[in-house]
């Protein structure tokens, strides 16, 4: 009996992974708030800047660990969620849109660590998030608070899953990702995609 042996990849954290070789790193970030957003402009400008190759320190509020408006602290979470899932970022196309194409060279971490480390940081900005006075009219507050509270409360259950059956698993999504998501538009996506 052979026993088989793989090397799953590096977690990819927003400040050590991705773009962690240039020089701009939080620019891409910002670019892709701005694009969540429908600031397709002001994230293309990001990206002209991000071309010059000069060093631009950028004060970017959602990099704190509490930042000071609930709006930055919304844009901290956003980051949080994708910063670490490469598929995602494909899936979502906001890069591909301004010209951004190196997360198509990642795949997403299956690795047992991954999974605990980000429920440890959704249990952390949980309790971020309640630390914030917003009122019971803010939608997004009560929409983000169910959400890290449901996800916090699954906790118990974080391996009870089926991820693989005969209709679901990461099969499918890399199916998918591969021959839906991944567009081959410029030489680049295909060194990417390879």
């Amino acid at each position: 009996m052979s026993s088989i042996s793989y090397e799953t990849p590096a977690p990819l954290p927003y400040n050590d992974g991705l773009f962690k070789d240039k020089k701009n790193q939080d620019l891409y970030w910002q670019a892709l708030i701005f694009m969540g957003k429908n600031k397709k402009i002001e994230a293309e400008d990001l990206v002209a800047l991000i071309k010059t190759g000069k060093p631009i320190t950028l004060l970017a509020p959602w990099k704190s660990s509490h930042p000071e408006t609930l709006s930055d602290f919304y844009d901290k979470l956003f980051i949080d969620s994708v910063s670490k899932k490469p598929e995602t970022l494909t899936y979502l196309g906001l890069f591909d849109a301004i010209g951004i194409r190196e997360h198509n060279g990642y795949l997403d971490s299956y690795a047992l660590e991954t999974f605990r480390a980000a429920f440890e940081k959704t249990k952390t900005n949980l309790e971020t998030l309640q630390s914030y006075k917003a009122s019971l009219d803010d939608f997004s507050f009560l929409t983000f608070s169910w959400s890290l509270q449901h996800q916090v409360e699954e906790g118990p259950f974080l391996f009870h899953a089926y991820p693989v059956t005969q209709l679901f698993g990461v099969f499918q999504e890399l199916s998918t990702l591969f021959t839906v998501l991944h567009r081959l538009e410029v030489p680049e996506d295909t060194d990417n995609y390879i």
